[in-house]
């Protein structure tokens, strides 16, 4: 082997170096202290110091990885709460009826609470489809598929006004503003009165 062909260095040998200046200069700092104060006399290998040294590396690198967690978590149990609404959203609650809902968005209206008062209305919507036999309710359903579902009813434009103003609620950052309140609860009276028992379609 010619000389070009050996290895100029290696991750074994740059430790072994790295582990054997720690090692001289512990050294070199406890033989400057007087005879009385001074250690006892220990001799580390430089295999010893390396496992050190990757010990204190990865006490650090765990204790960075906790801080981080720790701070992450508010955060992570907001993205999960967030999620969790989401989804029970898609299924209006059986106790409450489609007046019920209609109700609760015209308090949260009275509130400023706009995001709330268009979820409301969505529920109501729902509930409406599921009571007057349109379309039923299934838990699994995201928006994609109820406005899917909606096509197949005549004028199906009051429900997607209502569907996809959910959809920017719950899955947006968007503002919710009055103006856009009053025309989902626009949207939901056309449906309202589509549905009423001898309204023409």
């Amino acid at each position: 082997m010619t000389p070009a062909e050996f290895e100029k260095s290696s991750l074994n040998w740059q430790s072994q170096q790295f582990g054997q200046r720690v090692s001289e200069w512990l050294e070199l700092q406890l033989s400057g202290v007087s005879v009385s104060a001074r250690l006892p006399n220990w001799q580390l290998s430089s295999n010893t110091v390396v496992v050190i040294c990757w010990l204190l590396l990865g006490a650090i690198a765990l204790w960075l990885g906790w801080q981080l967690i720790k701070t992450l978590a508010p955060y992570l149990r907001q993205v999960q709460r967030g999620r969790g609404r989401s989804r029970s959203a898609i299924q209006p609650e059986p106790q409450h009826t489609a007046i019920e809902w209609l109700q609760r968005a015209q308090q949260q209206q009275q509130q400023g609470n706009y995001r709330d008062a268009c979820r409301s209305l969505y529920m109501a919507m729902l509930q409406r489809l599921h009571e007057t036999q349109q379309i039923s309710i299934e838990a699994s359903r995201t928006d994609g598929e109820w406005l899917q579902q909606v096509q197949q009813l005549p004028q199906p434009q009051p429900y997607q006004m209502l569907i996809q103003t959910h959809e920017q609620a719950c899955f947006s950052s968007a503002t919710i503003s009055a103006e856009l309140f009053n025309r989902c609860q626009q949207a939901y009276q056309e449906i309202e009165r589509r549905t009423q028992p001898g309204a023409s379609p």
